[in-house]
């Protein structure tokens, strides 16, 4: 009788273990995207405690933020709230640009890395031109 339970406790394990993997592994798409801007927004704020204390890369701050506002830009629902994250997102590059700038201008900067940072904030100001004619035709 204890090995017919056993078995039986088995098998039905093994019929409902694809279901409960399927039910894991896919939650719902607006719950992703929570989780996500919470993950990304704690990441963020993590950053800027350690700045506050003196222990933070401004780099890595940055990167941080782009992430985020990338992810808000790519998950808004309304052309307007994908102009707002692109308009950060090049307030970002741009500053991010002068301070490679600064840096290119002191003799600490590579050519490279300030001509990667000049096609960043070309290419975010160029999407930013497309979502706004995008916005005035709807």
């Amino acid at each position: 009788m204890k090995s017919l339970r056993l078995m039986f406790a088995f098998a039905a394990g093994a019929l409902l273990a694809p279901l409960a993997v399927t039910l894991v592994a896919s939650p719902a798409p607006d719950y992703l995207s929570m989780e996500r801007e919470s993950v990304l927004t704690r990441i963020v704020d993590l950053l800027e405690a350690r700045r506050a204390s003196g222990t933070a890369d401004l780099d890595e701050i940055a990167k941080a933020r782009l992430k985020l506002h990338t992810f808000r830009r790519d998950a808004a629902t309304t052309v307007s709230g994908k102009i707002r994250q692109q308009e950060l997102i090049v307030e970002l590059l741009t500053k991010q640009y002068q301070l490679q700038l600064t840096r290119w201008d002191a003799g600490l900067a590579d050519e490279l890395v300030l001509l990667r940072s000049a096609d960043s904030v070309l290419a975010a100001r160029q999407l930013l031109t497309e979502l706004k004619a995008r916005e005035s035709k709807d």
